[in-house]
């Protein structure tokens, strides 16, 4: 395991959250650009070479209680449907923080640029968010560039399934 951080004075990695790139934002020129900007960052492929396949609900049991933000470009993993329904459900019991970047075509300084732009606000929703799960995404592209949109729908399932969920959840709490 390799961990890549800058100690520039301007950029406190003590403040910022460790960023896990996923293996769908993995990019070593990605990488370099963000540690560049001062945030250590940690590979998909470092962590889990021997098994680059490994499903989802696998590695993030292991990342998120490490505290690590996780940075994606699969925002299936929101779905409750996502790998038969063992993703999200890890995603809230292990509190994940998970960045979607909007897909566009973007080059790796353009996704790293847009990263650095919503850097403040990655860090305060992992603060305000410290003891549930958070989705964020962060635009990449056009007017949106620069800002980050919280979420936390199953974008699949109904408000009926929602209030459903949330009924039973707490039935089961009492």
């Amino acid at each position: 395991m390799t961990k890549q951080s800058s100690t520039s004075p301007r950029n406190d990695p003590e403040r910022r959250p460790t960023l896990f790139l996923d293996a769908t934002n993995s990019s070593p020129e990605l990488a370099r650009v963000l540690v560049a900007s001062g945030w250590s960052v940690e590979h998909h492929r470092v962590h889990f070479q021997d098994r680059p396949d490994i499903p989802d609900h696998e590695w993030i049991e292991i990342i998120a209680p490490r505290g690590w933000v996780i940075i994606s470009c699969d925002k299936n993993m929101r779905s409750w449907r996502a790998e038969l329904g063992k993703v999200r459900p890890v995603i809230e019991r292990t509190r994940a923080k998970v960045f979607f970047l909007s897909s566009g075509g973007r080059t790796m300084e353009e996704y790293a640029h847009a990263i650095g732009l919503v850097g403040k606000d990655i860090c305060r929703i992992v603060k305000q968010n410290a003891r549930v799960h958070s989705f964020a995404t962060i635009h990449t592209r056009g007017s949106r560039v620069g800002r980050i949109t919280e979420m936390d729908r199953d974008p699949n399932e109904s408000s009926q399934s929602r209030t459903r969920r949330k009924m039973q959840t707490k039935d089961d709490a009492a």
